[in-house]
């Protein structure tokens, strides 16, 4: 299928480009009429199926742009800024012109070199730097070669060999051109007319036919195959290899179109047909004996789809074909009840809460920070707990309209796992300021806001997928995600929480600030206690029930699979530190230090365990996350060997004092 539309698109883009090359000069990229902003918010809420999802074409449109192009816009050829549902509407309805937006993100000179391109000028220097994109027309010469190196690393993907970085991102190079190949030449069938065999000329009534046009007529196509096959002889002989000559052509017009956007939905209820159509599926459908009525109103929008292509540059004509289609498409889903939450989700895509979230977050940061020069202001407080408070409400809008989208509980997969538990978090902080009013939780609510976030939009591109994707079968119960899910990433929280608070208490000591407070750290090490309890609780109920889930689901309650285990360690570790605590084992500084090393226990359980790809419960694997929580690990090994630095020091220093005072009191470095 994919070397269908590489074929396609490589033959189609020169094509093209050679009608406006004449106008346009050599190697300059041609211009098209802008798309009118009722065309783009009809089509931005237009349904599609990608996945077996229903999704706004918003949706699936982003998420494409977004895996090429690493962002939400593309930039044209002459430097102008597209939003995604402008770009596809570009690819779909102007390949040629879309082939020199530079769209496709490399982030590595070493694959362009790889599959034999330089971007050299006189001097020898480079023309693009690393990250910058480059256009379809840019990588054409090179499409043999990187496909070929892409299929031989497939093949060692399929054979569970070790895949190099640079071959990784060969492949995913590769696997981003079909897609955007896919798009450019779907279509292709409203670009051509069928010619009309003689003998059926007069039975159609032409002798030419779009493939709208042709199906719209099959079932005067079948009484013409009928009564060829009741006369036989060379007449009918004839017939018969006009009808296969007109099938052929007819197969191979639709045969890029197979792909997404997969935008047709079918007459027939939900629950007698699920999946939507291509204009190929139309095709097919027709010719294998579906009753012509049954997709009556399908092909005549496939004739308005081809319409919109003949009227492309005519920004009137193009304008009144693409909102009649796109007004067809949704009743017929909104027929089927597929279309209520199409504009909620646009208009989700549109508000952007968590990036909002994001950067209400850092200014409150900001404010906090600015307030520790003025620890006797009294307003920059209340302004940062107001800013967190706003932050946290957009934070929780974005989870909410989440859940009512997908009709879900909050958390239904690894990237959900990032809002929800920063929210968590961030309540956390609040409730520990609210009650101990000594900044600690002031600025911390603001920082884990922005970090989390921050990471949540980052996993999300590096996923480069739909967040809302269908659930696993195994998953598919609101129950358990309500109950088991929620609870054990209340439990991650907890631990995250208490880390973050360890890591004050060293890094805090570390530096000397407040150095003469102990009342001030002691509260740290009490907030960090009480945490570690809410942590535990929850990690506790988590598991248990976990295990009820996995006896329901897999008549076994406990398993030792790896994520399993992963929270078992997270309850251990825990509960070790809490008696640690109780024994006098752990002190102040020990269960700081036991704290900021718990939280790389959370984050195997949270994220390591599914690298591991391993057991039953490895649904987020990626092994591109293993790089990003080596550094989580880094960060975390660092802080606590700074810790370990800061205790060894004030120890030093209180036996100095100590034996500089003789039988005096010595300081509670050690407590």
């Amino acid at each position: 299928m994919k070397s269908i539309a590489r074929i396609g698109l490589a033959l189609l883009l020169p094509a093209l480009a050679a009608g406006t090359a004449t106008a346009q000069g050599a190697g300059e990229a041609p211009t098209r009429p802008a798309w009118r902003p009722e065309v783009v918010k009809a089509f931005s809420q237009l349904g599609v199926m990608q996945n077996g999802r229903i999704q706004p074409l918003d949706t699936h449109a982003m998420w494409l742009l977004r895996r090429l192009n690493g962002s939400d816009t593309a930039k044209t050829a002459d430097g102008r800024r597209l939003g995604a549902v402008e770009w596809y509407l570009d690819v779909l309805f102007w390949p040629e012109v879309a082939a020199h937006y530079p769209v496709f993100r490399v982030e590595n000179d070493d694959v362009l070199t790889a599959v034999g391109l330089s971007f050299l000028d006189a001097q020898g220097l480079h023309t693009k730097n690393r990250f910058d994109r480059y256009a379809y027309e840019d990588l054409r010469p090179a499409l043999g070669q990187l496909f070929r190196m892409s299929a031989t690393v497939d093949q060692k993907r399929q054979q569970k060999k070790q895949i190099g970085e640079l071959e990784g991102q060969i492949n995913d190079l590769a696997h981003n051109i079909q897609e955007y190949e896919a798009l450019a030449v779907h279509l292709d069938f409203a670009r051509v007319k069928l010619a009309v065999p003689e003998v059926m000329r007069e039975t159609l009534g032409a002798s030419e036919l779009s493939v709208a046009g042709l199906l719209g007529r099959i079932d005067k196509v079948q009484a013409f195959a009928a009564q060829a096959q009741r006369t036989g002889g060379a007449e009918g002989q004839k017939a018969s290899d006009a009808i296969q000559a007109l099938d052929r052509d007819l197969h191979a017009a639709l045969g890029n179109s197979r792909m997404f956007p997969v935008m047709f939905p079918p007459s027939r209820p939900v629950a007698e047909q699920r999946e939507w159509m291509t204009p190929w599926d139309i095709g097919q459908s027709l010719l294998g004996g579906l009753p012509a009525s049954e997709l009556e109103t399908q092909v005549a929008l496939l004739a308005r789809l081809e319409a919109a292509v003949a009227d492309r540059a005519d920004a009137d004509a193009v304008t009144e074909d693409l909102l009649g289609l796109a007004s067809g498409l949704t009743a017929l889903a909104e027929r089927r009840g597929e279309a209520a939450m199409l504009a909620s989700e646009a208009t989700y895509n549109k508000a952007e809460l968590i990036y909002r979230a994001t950067l209400v977050f850092l200014f409150a940061f900001l404010v906090a920070a600015v307030g520790w020069l003025r620890p006797a202001g009294r307003w920059l407080p209340r302004i940062s707990v107001a800013l967190s408070l706003v932050g946290l409400a957009l934070l929780i809008g974005d989870i909410t309209w989440r859940c009512v989208l997908q009709e879900r509980p909050p958390i239904k997969s690894l990237y959900e796992t990032f809002p929800f538990i920063t929210a968590v978090a961030v309540i956390g902080c609040l409730v520990i300021e609210w009650i101990g009013r000594r900044g600690v939780g002031l600025a911390l609510a603001p920082f884990i806001g922005a970090l989390g976030l921050m990471l949540a939009r980052r996993y999300a591109l590096i996923s480069g997928q739909d967040t809302m994707q269908p659930l696993v079968a195994v998953l598919d119960t609101n129950f358990w995600l309500a109950t088991h899910v929620t609870t054990i990433n209340i439990g991650y929280a907890g631990g995250m929480l208490a880390g973050f608070l360890g890591a004050v208490y060293l890094l805090g000591r570390l530096v000397g600030f407040r150095r003469q407070d102990r009342a001030f750290y002691k509260g740290i090490v009490r907030m960090v206690y009480g945490v570690l309890c809410f942590g535990l609780m929850f990690s506790v109920v988590g598991t248990i029930l976990g295990g009820i889930w996995a006896n329901e689901s897999w008549g076994r309650f406990w398993g030792w699979d790896p994520k399993e285990n992963g929270a078992l360690m997270i309850c251990l570790y825990m509960a070790a530190i809490l008696h640690g605590r109780l024994g006098g084992v752990l002190r102040d500084w020990g269960l700081c230090l036991a704290a900021v090393a718990g939280n790389m226990v959370v984050g195997f359980s949270w994220f390591g365990v599914n690298l591991l790809q391993v057991g039953l419960h490895s649904y987020g694997f990626d092994s591109r996350l293993q790089s990003a929580l080596n550094i989580f690990y880094g960060i975390h090994v660092g802080i606590f060997g700074l810790g370990l630095l800061a205790r060894w020091r004030d120890q030093r220093l209180a036996e100095g004092a100590q034996a500089g005072h003789g039988d005096g009191e010595p300081e509670h470095a050690g407590s």
